[in-house]
């Protein structure tokens, strides 16, 4: 069975597709070529990923955008009373506001897990109240030699 040939326009539109932000699928049902098709076609043609990969970091900052603007601008979400829209509310997400100060910061955002580590036998309680003894020891040092 011949494989159905992708021309310049199909492959417009797909590289538009990525550059607003769709998936693979997506953007081969938009250029009107079958998912497997442009697998084919990207594998037998890999001066195209070049161009792939940029559509997709465009597609990237098209994402991070609209997220940017629905965590901190909002959206306006109706408020319906009696199945008429009678005005409209703002509506903004923590969620996503949590995900780009992740993405952002990841030193100060980043989820944190502590690890204590108590060895055999209580060792952990035994160096601590080692460390209580010889800071009473020392205190009682300098009260003496004042």
């Amino acid at each position: 069975m011949a494989t159905p040939s992708i021309t310049p326009e199909h492959q417009q539109f797909y590289l538009a597709a990525l550059r607003e932000g769709a998936t693979h699928k997506r953007a081969a049902k938009d250029s009107g070529v079958s998912y497997s098709t442009w697998n084919r076609y990207r594998k037998s043609n890999p001066w195209f990923e070049e161009f792939i990969e940029e559509a997709i970091e465009e597609g990237s900052d098209e994402l991070e955008e609209e997220a940017t603007r629905r965590a901190v601008k909002g959206i306006d979400k109706p408020i319906v009373y009696k199945g008429e829209i009678t005005g409209y509310t703002k509506e903004y997400s923590d969620t996503l506001l949590i995900f780009l100060l992740k993405a952002r910061r990841p030193e100060k955002f980043r989820e944190r897990q502590e690890v204590q580590h108590t060895g055999p036998d209580g060792l952990a309680e035994r160096m601590a109240e080692g460390r209580r003894r010889l800071v009473r020891e020392r205190t009682r040092e300098r009260e003496y030699l004042e």
